[in-house]
């Protein structure tokens, strides 16, 4: 992080060390009710919960793009790699080039991608040339540290479920049964609050799952 601080933005050296002396001997210790435990340093990171981590986090992964071969969504330490194609198989292996490149940069920067929770899906239009049968005859894996990655027909990623086969049909149930569950709690006290207040619950609890990824 540091050496990404003087190097790539060129931080004044007396805020480097600053930062420096930030960083160094940080330590803490954990309470379980009510019960605390020794005192553990910090090795590795910023201070959890601190008021720069996340602005120091997306400094320290900022060229990350530099490695990557692909279209990408990034979302905190959250990437999707995604890629077009008209044959699955030269999908994947376009796939496996670029988490190549993802990888070494991972070593570069020793960071480990959690091989158990990345998934692959497969897309396509309903009646386009490549249907669903097809995706049963690919032969190339998206493979990580020698491990295959996982292919599903379904995934929920921040809070969107993706379903291929049933489009969104599964997500606009997931909506409905959270909405159903917070127009329950506002039936048992509706009659005890004025409506003035029962519009400010109304948006905080039911128009933002509705509005949620709407855009989407």
């Amino acid at each position: 992080m540091l050496q990404k601080l003087m190097t790539e933005f060129e931080i004044e050296p007396y805020m480097v060390k600053l930062l420096a002396s930030y960083f160094t001997n940080r330590r803490f210790n954990i309470l379980n009710n009510g019960v605390k435990s020794k005192k553990f340093t910090i090795k590795n990171g910023v201070p959890p919960g601190s008021v720069l981590a996340a602005l120091l986090f997306s400094l320290f992964i900022n060229d990350i793009d530099s490695s990557l071969t692909l279209e990408y969504i990034l979302y905190a330490d959250d990437i999707v790699i995604y890629t077009d194609c008209l044959d699955y198989n030269e999908g994947v292996r376009k796939l496996n080039e670029c988490v190549e490149g993802l990888v070494n940069w991972c070593n570069r920067n020793k960071l480990t991608i959690s091989v158990d929770k990345t998934k692959v899906m497969y897309f396509c239009k309903p009646n386009g040339h490549v249907s669903r049968a097809a995706q049963s005859n690919v032969s190339e894996k998206v493979v990580i540290y020698g491990k295959e990655v996982e292919v599903v027909e379904s995934f929920k990623y921040l809070g969107l479920i993706f379903d291929p086969t049933l489009s969104f049909k599964k997500h606009y149930n997931h909506v409905s049964n959270k909405l159903n569950g917070a127009l329950g709690k506002m039936r048992s006290f509706k009659r005890i609050i004025p409506k003035s207040r029962l519009k400010i619950f109304l948006s905080a609890f039911c128009l933002s799952i509705i509005e949620y990824g709407i855009n989407v």
